[in-house]
C-alpha cells in the first residue's frame, strides 16, 4: 500500500513539474509571440494614418497610403483609403481606378466548363458550284470550352481555352479539329473601362493531317455596363498552313470587332446583338490542291467587311426562347477574276433561326434547334454556292 502511495504522489509531482515548466515555457514565449502582431502593422502605413485621422478628408495622404498599403499586398487597407477619397472627391480618376482594380482582384477565382455536342445535316457540305459534283452530309460536331478566371501574383488573370472537332459521314477528308487558348491580365482603366491584353496559341487539322498552326496577340476593351457598347476586341495572329494542302503559304491576320447589345427592343426580356467587324486576311504563297477545298478554306488576300446580328426573345413565360439571326461579309480579293481584268469580289448572306430550350432536363442544360441558309454570290462565278443547314446542339454547363 505504501509504495502504491508513493508511485501516486511521484506521479503527482510529475504532473505539476511538467505543467509548472509548460507555463513558465508560454510565459517567456509569450513576448516574442506578441512581436509580430506588433511588427506586423507597417511603420510607414501607422505613420500615415496616423495623419489622416488628423485630416481624414485630406485626399493626397489617403493616395499615399492608398499606393502604399497596395504596394505592400493590403489590399482592404487600400481599398478603404480609396472609398474615404470617393467619399470627399467622387470624380478622382486614381480612386476610381484603383478601387475598381481592388475590387477585381478581391473576387473569388472560378472556372467555368461548356460542352457542347451536337450534328448537322448539310444539303452541299462542300460548298460548290452547280457545275461541281455537289452532295450531302451528316456532320457530328463536339466543342469544350473553358473560362478560368483567378489572382495570379499582384494580379487578376482571365484565361480561355477552346477544343472543337466535326466528323463527316461521307467526305471525311473534311473532318476538321481545332485546339487553342489565351492568357492575359485584366487591368482597370479610366471611367469604369477594363482592358485585356492577352497571348494566344491555336492548332487545326483537317483530314487528319496540319491544317493551320497559329500564334495570336489580342486586346480586348469593355465598357461600363451603362449603355449599349459592350466591347471592342483586336486580334494580330500570324498563320502557318500545313504543306500537306499547299506550299509556303502563310499569312498575317488582323481584325478588329465591336460589339453592342440593344436590351427590351421590343419585348421585355429580349436582346439584340450587333457585331460589325474588318478583317484583313494576308495569306500569300502557293496555291492550294483544288480537289481538297470546300468553298474558301484556302483564300488569297483579301479584305472583309462584315456583320453578325443576332435577337432572341422569351416565350411562354421564359420557357423557351426564339432566335433570328444574319450573318453577312464583303470579302474583296487582291487576285483578279481568272480571264477578266476585275479583281475577284464576293458577298456571302446567312439568314438563320433558333429555338432556345433553357434547363431542360436539368438545371444547367439547354437544347437547341438551329437552321440557316447559305448564299454566296461572287463575280467569279465558279464561286456561287448556295447551302442549307439544319442541326441541333446539346449544351452542358459545369
Amino acid at each position: 500500500m505504501s509504495g502504491q502511495i508513493i508511485g501516486e504522489g511521484v506521479v503527482l509531482h510529475l504532473r505539476l513539474y511538467l505543467t509548472a515548466g509548460f507555463v513558465l515555457a508560454w510565459l517567456a514565449v509569450l513576448p516574442t509571440a506578441r512581436a509580430p502582431l506588433a511588427a506586423g502593422v507597417d511603420p510607414q502605413l501607422r505613420q500615415i494614418y496616423r495623419q489622416i485621422l488628423r485630416d481624414p478628408t485630406n485626399t493626397e495622404l489617403n493616395l499615399r497610403y492608398a499606393r502604399l498599403a497596395e504596394s505592400k499586398g493590403e489590399l482592404r487597407k487600400a481599398l478603404t483609403a480609396y472609398e474615404r477619397i470617393l467619399l470627399n472627391d467622387p470624380g478622382n480618376r486614381e480612386a476610381q481606378t484603383g478601387s475598381r482594380q481592388i475590387l477585381l482582384l478581391l473576387k473569388p477565382g472560378f472556372t467555368r466548363w461548356t460542352a457542347i455536342l451536337g450534328g448537322d445535316y448539310a444539303s452541299n457540305a462542300r460548298q460548290r458550284n452547280r457545275q461541281f459534283d455537289r452532295g450531302s452530309d451528316l456532320i457530328g460536331t463536339g466543342q469544350l470550352l473553358v473560362i478560368d478566371e483567378r489572382r495570379i501574383g499582384g494580379g487578376r488573370w482571365r484565361s480561355k481555352g477552346q477544343i472543337y472537332a466535326d466528323f463527316h459521314k461521307r467526305f471525311r477528308s473534311f473532318d476538321y479539329g481545332y485546339v487553342g487558348g489565351d492568357i492575359g491580365p485584366l487591368l482597370a482603366a479610366r471611367g469604369g473601362w477594363t482592358v485585356r491584353p492577352a497571348f494566344g496559341a491555336a492548332y487545326s487539322w483537317l483530314d487528319q493531317q496540319t491544317f493551320i498552326t497559329e500564334l495570336s496577340f489580342l486586346l480586348g476593351i469593355e465598357a461600363p455596363k451603362t449603355g449599349a457598347f459592350q466591347r471592342i476586341d483586336f486580334r494580330f495572329s500570324y498563320d502557318f498552313i500545313g504543306n500537306k494542302f499547299t506550299s509556303r503559304r502563310n499569312g498575317v491576320i488582323f481584325e478588329v470587332a465591336p460589339q453592342f447589345l440593344v436590351r427590351n427592343l421590343v419585348k421585355r426580356g429580349d436582346g439584340l446583338t450587333i457585331r460589325p467587324s474588318l478583317l484583313y486576311n494576308g495569306a500569300t504563297g502557293g496555291e492550294p490542291n483544288p480537289l481538297l477545298v470546300r468553298g474558301d478554306l484556302f483564300p488569297n488576300r483579301y479584305q472583309q467587311f462584315a456583320v453578325r446580328l443576332t435577337y432572341f426573345v422569351p416565350v411562354m413565360g421564359g420557357k423557351v426562347f426564339v432566335g433570328l439571326n444574319l450573318f453577312s461579309n464583303v470579302r474583296l480579293y487582291v487576285v483578279k477574276v481568272p480571264g477578266q481584268a476585275e479583281r475577284r469580289r464576293d458577298t456571302y448572306l446567312a439568314p438563320g433561326a433558333e429555338l432556345v430550350f433553357p434547363q431542360l432536363f436539368h438545371p444547367k442544360h439547354d437544347l437547341i434547334i438551329q437552321y440557316r441558309f447559305e448564299n454566296n454570290v461572287s463575280n467569279d462565278g465558279t464561286e456561287n454556292f448556295k447551302n442549307h443547314v439544319a442541326g441541333f446542339r446539346s449544351v452542358w454547363r459545369f
